[in-house]
């Protein structure tokens, strides 16, 4: 079905990720916790990620060196009394660790964000074409501006998780283990000191972590709210406007920015908080290890020196020395550096934890359209026979009047008595039964509310029915592919989707390959030129979104012309005249009456006009039930 207002119709790539795999039944799976569908997440960045931790444990290396290089310059200056001269290739090789750590950083950095890149990008493709495949009748039940949301906030919201707190706590597993193994041989005290007091980071950083990460819940939940409630306000200016009602709704937006503003810093001053309790461990374990090496050096401890390694200068029988002493003041701020990153890092994790759980929400969403088959359409394809049988639709997922019990009814006893009450929802369409033949032009009329948007949906996939069925061909529309439904059927809504672009390529939108000579007959029998000849720049006038510059009776023209472009042989309209003027009716009017014959129409209509120049007529009554002929 190729769609007029729509691009849900779009074929659905077997890729969904940057790195051309298919993350979908990783993702798709429901029932784990979000850390763990985070982690299953992140494949598409995963070597950029191994490749930042890689730059990290070199960093560690080289800061091992740079200690060393210290410590042997200020041994040397001090206690050795060795002249400036002979310091110069220490110098050169601490000048030389220097400049190799800074390039190291930035290509650290450059991969974290590379990964998070990557990642996101493959989870935005994954959403939304998980969207697409649940389809617009899923969409129309949803806010748009939760979705959007979805789609832009909640994925931002996981650049933190993937470009600082996964590295990182992949970091803070293996550095403090390579420093404790090198600082064990000198001094297994400081070593025994800083295995006890580690630990006490990462355990308060759970702990706060739990508060931090109900205050984010709260807060993702507020953001997809707020993303709907300020589109629908946007979306409904002139009404606000017209009502007067802007400024009660401005009252209301100052309101809820207001909430989420509390809501935001709620979250901040927990993360800061948690941030000052574990620099207050990191500077009592910092506090305690030079407490140590001051009474070591000055002879009022003797114990916890290995003399294993580094017995320099006097004392090197196991006593403590300047070099030992520097050396080991110098490590234990690198021991705690990446706990405390990964701790001011937390809140980050508390974010994409919270934003995961809204994705989530949308995986076990069924998709309320007809499933994709694997069979083509049956020749020959140019000309095809749509037939409908005994076709019944209900909107379960509608709130309907309870089935009140009545004076006949039978008392229920206690065993057999209900619990509560259950909603019965009426079918909106019953025992439906109709056929087109190739060339057929039939007009569909009802009440409003009747069903005529929702047969529509039926006809185009974009809902299941609980009953019968719709045959191409002879064929199940269930059984058929995407593509071959797009080749068979084109559709025209009551609102035309125009997007922000040239009008060209509005037109074009379905038919990128046309030709000139196709597009100038489109433009022709939907009346295009009338109104494009005088635009600024012609076919290349840019529009404004949602067709912004253009009038109601121009953009049903336009989404005529993109329909007239597709190869379709069949031709679904839904109220292609509403609210539009006279002059724009006649003209949809003399377009139709030109197609009648070229295609097979159905056309969805109110309209009088519209329906007298049909070949023929169908009339849903209320009940749901079809006739034919005049009106019942």
């Amino acid at each position: 079905m190729t769609q007029s207002n729509t691009d849900s119709s779009s074929p659905q790539p077997e890729s969904m990720a940057p790195d051309n795999t298919d993350p979908g039944p990783v993702l798709n799976q429901v029932g784990e916790s979000p850390g763990r569908w985070l982690k299953k997440a992140a494949d598409p960045g995963k070597k950029a990620i191994k490749g930042a931790v890689f730059c990290g444990l070199v960093l560690t290396l080289l800061t091992l060196v740079q200690c060393f290089l210290i410590a042997l310059l200020v041994h040397s200056a001090v206690i050795d009394k060795s002249p400036v001269s002979s310091l110069w290739p220490l110098f050169l090789l601490l000048l030389g660790v220097f400049c190799a750590r800074f390039p190291l950083a930035v290509l650290q950095d450059l991969l974290s964000f590379r990964a998070a890149a990557a990642i996101k990008l493959s989870l935005r493709d994954f959403v939304f074409h998980h969207l697409m495949a649940l389809g617009p009748a899923y969409a129309k039940t949803h806010s748009s501006g939760s979705l959007s949301t979805l789609l832009t906030a909640h994925i931002e919201a996981l650049e933190g998780f993937y470009c600082r707190f996964l590295p990182l706590m992949r970091l803070a597993a293996y550095v403090p283990l390579v420093l404790v193994l090198v600082v064990f041989p000198i001094s297994w005290a400081v070593g025994l000191l800083l295995l006890i007091l580690g630990p006490m980071i990462p355990l308060c950083m759970a702990l706060i972590g739990k508060r931090t990460q109900k205050a984010s819940d709260r807060q993702a939940k507020a953001l997809t709210q707020i993303g709907g409630y300020y589109l629908d306000r946007l979306q409904a200016l002139g009404s606000l406007k017209v009502f007067g009602a802007a400024e009660s709704e401005l009252e209301r937006i100052a309101e809820v920015s207001h909430d989420f503003r509390k809501r935001t810093m709620t979250v901040l001053r927990i993360a800061f908080l948690s941030s000052t309790a574990l620099e207050f461990f990191a500077s009592l374990a910092l506090a305690m290890v030079a407490l140590y090496v001051g009474a070591s050096l000055l002879g009022l401890l003797n114990f916890g020196l290995t003399g294993w390694i580094f017995p320099l200068g006097e004392g090197s029988g196991g006593d403590m020395t300047l070099f030992i002493a520097v050396f080991l003041l110098l490590l234990a701020p690198e021991f705690f550096q990446p706990l405390r990153q990964l701790a001011a890092a937390y809140h980050d994790r508390a974010s994409a934890v919270a934003a995961a759980e809204e994705i989530q929400k949308l995986l076990p969403a069924e998709s309320p359209g007809c499933p994709e088959g694997t069979q083509d359409l049956p020749a020959p394809q140019e000309r095809i026979t749509l037939e409908v049988k005994d076709l019944t639709f209900a909107y379960h997922d509608r709130p309907q009047a309870y089935d009140a019990p009545t004076d006949n009814d039978p008392i229920d006893t206690p065993s057999t008595a209900p619990t509560q009450l259950v909603a019965l929802a009426p079918p909106v369409l019953q025992d439906l039964s109709f056929r087109l033949e190739p060339g057929d032009a039939v007009g569909l009329s009802a009440p409003s509310g009747s069903g005529k948007s929702t047969l529509i949906d039926l006809l185009l996939g974009f809902r299941t029915p609980e009953s019968g069925q719709i045959l191409l061909n002879g064929c199940p529309l269930k059984a058929l592919r995407e593509t071959s439904r797009t080749q068979a059927m084109t559709w025209i809504g009551q609102a035309p989707m125009l997007f922000q672009g040239s009008l060209r390529e509005n037109i074009l939108m379905g038919a990128p390959e046309a030709s000139p000579e196709q597009l100038d007959l489109a433009l022709q029998q939907a009346y295009v030129w009338e109104f494009a000849h005088i635009l600024p720049e012609g076919l290349d006038t840019m529009l404004g979104e949602n067709g912004l510059g253009l009038s109601g009776g121009q953009g049903q023209r336009v989404a005529l012309a993109r329909a007239l472009l597709s190869p379709a042989p069949i031709l679904l309209m839904d109220e292609p005249t509403a609210n539009l003027d006279h002059d724009s009716e006649n003209a949809i009017l003399a377009c139709l009456q030109r197609l009648k014959g070229q295609r097979t129409l159905l056309i969805a209509t109110h309209s009088p006009a519209v329906l007298e120049a049909m070949d023929r007529v169908l009339w849903l009554t209320e009940a749901g039930t079809l006739q034919e002929g005049e009106r019942p």
